[in-house]
This record gives C-alpha cells, structure tokens and sequence, in this order.
C-alpha cells in the first residue's frame, strides 16, 4: 500500500504526463474534468474516469523496446483483470521508464 506522499508524487507524475499544467494557476493541472486540481486532490489511483486517459496514452506511445513492451504487457494484464490499484501501478511504472529512456531523446 502506497503512502499519502507516495500517491501525491505519483499522481503528479501521471499529471505532467499528460501535459495538464495549468498556465493560471501554479501547481495545478487540468485534470480530464477540465478542473485545475493540485496533486493531492488527483484521483489517478482511485477512479478509472481520471486512470483510462493516461492508459490511453501510454498504449498510443509508439516505441518499440523490450523494456516498454512488458511494462504495456503489465498495464493491459492489470486492464483485463479490472484490478486498478495493479493498472495505477503499472501505469506509474511505464512513466518513469518513458521519462528516463524517452522523454530526453
């Protein structure tokens, strides 16, 4: 089980994926409710309305690798189980690899 701190910098990370900064207010982002929300209100880990976007995301990312095809193996194994604490994870899992292998080049 994650901490409080651990899911807030997780659902940040999640949020600059996305690319939701909110140019009005600073250490908000605009969430898939279009509300400017700050990482400790994000509810990545809780609800699949905010989780399915950055799935979707992450399975339009198109690289191929070994390392990035188990972690999409993990998020579509974690999908069809309709485990999301497992999708959150592997979702949280995929980001941190796309940012230190891709994200740069």
């Amino acid at each position: 089980m994650e901490t409080t701190t651990e899911i807030q910098e997780n659902n940040l990370l999640i949020a600059q994926f996305m690319g939701a900064e909110s140019p009005y207010h600073a250490g908000h982002f605009i969430c898939h409710n279009g509300i400017a929300t700050m990482p400790k209100d994000m509810k990545f880990n809780l609800s699949w309305d905010w989780l399915m976007p950055v799935v979707e995301k992450c399975m339009e990312t198109d690289m191929h690798s070994e390392g990035i095809e188990n972690l999409l193996n993990d998020m579509t194994s974690a999908f069809h189980n309709v485990d999301i604490e497992e999708l959150y994870k592997a979702v949280v899992q995929f980001i941190n690899w796309y940012n230190q292998n891709i994200k740069w080049i």
